[in-house]
């Protein structure tokens, strides 16, 4: 059995445990950012799901499970850029997850997998247990992942993880300076009219409400290159996404702003309800990371992984990712 063989079967085996399914206790911290500074406790923890109602914040505090840098808080107590909030939920039981990664290189400086749908990358939300990285932490002992970008919980494919700070650290700056090249396959609502175009609007810097996020002017500054493969007999189309940028929720917001939403997205499916949006037979999110293309950060050398592409997207010529300058 090879190394990549072996980490597959490592980490399948203690995901299929689905160890976060069995109700327990979650102590989770986290860090007010600089948007937050000034803000109301009380409207910090209304917005994470557990804490939404008046009933379920005051319970929190009177049972002690709420703190504020170790003290116990007030519901009106200003927060401050660096205050570290503390949350005890009881009863926790995540959602179901896949298990089928797929582990496509390692180095003694990154690892390359393949991500299953849904799971997340990092523990958040509903998630905990159930996140890659924790997984990872329990099945891969020998090694302690770095991940240097994110996919969607329900977005599968190509994902790429540094295994030392330092390296971890190049890669960021590979995507923060766009020498990253990532290709996405997407199944979008209707029928695509244009053979390609460029989507250039600028996405809310902060979540709003439920944690969505909005194309809007004045925000960061987004683009996404847009080829058509082909339309489908269902009224849908096939497309290839090339993310200048990587703002959260890029593509599928971008697609949703041309009136081309990816098929069973939930969260911006064109305002339809959550059935419609998701009217299709396996209930998923049709958007895959497909291929990547970066300089090794040790050896500079060029690196281009290909994921195979899902089922739903029926062979076609290969569009090859652009070649790096």
């Amino acid at each position: 059995m090879n190394t990549l063989t072996a980490r597959e079967m490592a980490f399948r085996a203690v995901a299929r445990e689905q160890r976060g399914c069995r109700p327990y206790e979650n102590r989770r911290i986290l860090t007010v950012k600089g948007h937050q500074d000034g803000m109301l406790l009380e409207t910090f923890l209304s917005r994470l799901s557990g804490w939404t109602t008046q009933e379920e914040r005051e319970e929190g505090l009177a049972q002690g499970r709420v703190t504020v840098d170790g003290y116990d808080p007030r519901l009106q107590q200003v927060l401050r850029g660096g205050n570290r909030v503390g949350m005890t939920f009881l009863n926790v039981v995540e959602p179901v997850i896949a298990t089928d990664i797929r582990v496509l290189y390692e180095d003694d400086d990154l690892l390359v997998v393949v991500k299953p749908a849904p799971m997340p990358v990092h523990p958040s939300g509903r998630y905990n247990k159930h996140s890659l990285t924790e997984i990872a932490r329990v099945a891969w002992p020998d090694i302690t992942l770095k991940p240097v970008h994110r996919l969607d919980v329900n977005t599968a494919g190509l994902l790429l993880l540094g295994k030392k700070g330092n390296v971890a650290r190049k890669l960021i700056r590979h995507f923060r300076d766009k020498v990253v090249r990532k290709t996405y396959l997407a199944r979008v609502q209707g029928q695509v009219s244009r053979p390609s175009f460029t989507v250039d609007s600028s996405i809310a810097r902060n979540p709003g409400r439920g944690g969505l996020r909005a194309v809007v002017q004045g925000g960061l500054p987004a683009q996404t290159d847009v080829k058509t493969v082909r339309p489908c007999s269902d009224g849908t189309t096939l497309i290839r996404a090339y993310p200048r940028t990587g703002r959260t929720n890029q593509i599928r917001l971008h697609m949703q702003s041309v009136g081309h939403p990816v098929m069973g997205d939930r969260a911006y499916g064109r305002g339809l309800g959550k059935g419609e949006a998701f009217a299709n037979p396996n209930d998923r999110l049709y958007l895959f990371a497909h291929a990547i293309q970066f300089p090794h950060p040790v050896t500079e050398e060029p690196m281009t992984f290909r994921a195979e592409p899902p089922e739903w997207f029926s062979a076609e010529p290969e569009d090859h990712t652009r070649t790096l300058r």
